[in-house]
């Protein structure tokens, strides 16, 4: 009930993980350039484990500076019911009745190994990622009419992503791009009318974040 007050570790890559987030906060001036190590030259915001997602999301919004750690611990707990309410949204897409998605969403949530996390590398605790992706990918294949719309947003996810955790972003952006290679792979016939679709999930994502690592 107090998540400003509160570090949920304080040693090792956790405490480097609440710096890293915290110093970028307050100090940097860049969105990208971190201040805080590797001096006098500085580091890659990205390369960090300071979630510059979030981090850089307060420094656009300055009155948030006095609460950035709360945000932080809140946004990691709160993340889990993300996580449960997207695997619902995927079981619900098959018409599983109301009980047995709740039940298994709940279930899928507690066993996910991310929960791990909470113990040190906090950004990849963020366990509603993996679903978010599949759960959009599930939708572009359902649906019969704006591709391009539902492309843009799995695009859109993965390049988010990245700026949680690179690994989950890698994680998220390898599976769609094997999704398109093994689809496309299987479906000769109709490579035309798909390739701009895997261009846009697939690729796009990857390009976008080594351009900006780069």
């Amino acid at each position: 009930f107090h998540p400003n007050q509160y570090l949920l570790n304080d040693t090792g890559d956790a405490f480097k993980n609440y710096f890293t987030y915290e110093w970028h906060i307050q100090n940097d001036h860049s969105f990208i350039d971190y201040s805080g190590s590797n001096y006098p030259y500085g580091e890659n915001h990205l390369f960090t484990d300071g979630m510059p997602i979030l981090s850089n999301l307060i420094k656009v919004l300055p009155f948030l500076k006095p609460y950035s750690i709360g945000i932080f611990n809140f946004s990691m707990l709160f993340s889990l019911f993300i996580c449960a309410f997207i695997l619902f949204k995927i079981f619900k897409l098959f018409n599983i009745e109301n009980w047995k998605a709740v039940l298994s969403s709940i279930g899928i949530t507690i066993l996910c190994p991310q929960v791990l996390r909470y113990s040190g590398h906090f950004a990849l605790s963020y366990s509603f990622c993996i679903p978010l992706i599949i759960y959009l990918l599930f939708q572009f294949n359902l649906s019969d009419s704006n591709k391009t719309k539902q492309s843009v947003k799995i695009s859109l996810a993965s390049v988010l992503i990245f700026f949680i955790h690179p690994y989950l972003g890698m994680i998220c952006a390898s599976f769609v791009f094997f999704y398109w290679v093994f689809w496309l792979l299987f479906n000769i016939k109709h490579i035309k009318g798909q390739f701009l679709f895997f261009i846009i999930q697939g690729v796009i994502p990857l390009l976008l974040y080594f351009l900006i690592v780069i």
